[in-house]
């Protein structure tokens, strides 16, 4: 038997898997909203490597630090 390996964040693996892979642009984006080193930035970095390794193509991103929005 093929068992998938289920971590605390599965569901959000999948749903980044649904949304990079639509056939149309979404028109909207995802926010992942945690403290501060937490492991926001590792954890989509991870996701876009595993990602293009897996599909073999080049995604897009925009990165946009809320923080420093509100510190203006």
């Amino acid at each position: 038997m093929n068992q998938v390996k289920e971590t605390v964040n599965s569901h959000i693996e999948e749903y980044l898997d649904y949304y990079c892979r639509l056939s149309h642009a979404p028109g909207f984006a995802i926010l992942l909203k945690g403290e501060w080193g937490s492991g926001k930035t590792w954890f989509i970095n991870r996701f876009i490597n595993t990602y293009r390794e897996n599909y073999q193509e080049e995604s897009q991103r925009c990165d946009i630090d809320l923080m420093s929005l509100m510190n203006t």
